[in-house]
């Protein structure tokens, strides 16, 4: 007559997974809160330009906001106001600017694509370049040669007129 084990290993067939799900999750917990301590800065800045925005012209709701970087670092804030029209204020470290009169971001894409057909336009984002507020616009497109290069087109945000040089990024 042979004796029946026991068998003890049964246990371990759940063990690990549950182990290793538990792991999964704690990483991506831990994920999930290094990024938002990264955002927290950004956040934080976006609020403290938000409070300053608010206090050159009152805006009722937010709707979006915008950095820029060239000469200086700039932000744009749009919104709209307790009349319900929609409005724009320019935030710099040293002043706020507020703005009706603008050309929007299609305009200026569209503006850009007719002039070069083959155009790619990468992004579209506000600038403060020689003491105007512009819209730079990073555009992949043929040079003169036939060459494909990334350019740095510059708009007016008054009134979407072409601004300054025209800065070729080379290739490698």
């Amino acid at each position: 007559m042979q004796r029946r084990r026991v068998r003890r290993r049964s246990h371990w067939k759940w063990l690990i997974p549950v182990l290793v799900l538990l792991f999964l999750v704690g990483l991506f917990f831990a994920s999930y809160q290094y990024v938002q301590y990264i955002n927290k800065d950004e956040r934080v800045k976006e609020a403290e330009i938000i409070k300053r925005a608010n206090e050159a012209m009152k805006l009722v709701n937010v709707t979006d906001v915008e950095k820029g970087v060239w000469d200086q670092v700039v932000y744009m804030v749009r919104g709209t106001d307790e009349h319900g029209q929609e409005q724009t204020v320019w935030v710099l470290p040293d002043k706020v600017t507020p703005m009706a009169e603008s050309t929007s971001k299609e305009t200026i894409q569209a503006q850009i694509e007719s002039q070069y057909p083959d155009a790619d336009v990468i992004r579209i984002t506000p600038a403060y370049k020689d003491d105007q507020y512009v819209w730079q616009a990073l555009v992949k497109r043929k040079d003169e040669q036939g060459v494909v290069h990334y350019f740095y087109h510059f708009y007016s945000f008054a009134n979407g007129s072409s601004i300054g040089d025209v800065y070729t990024l080379p290739n490698k």
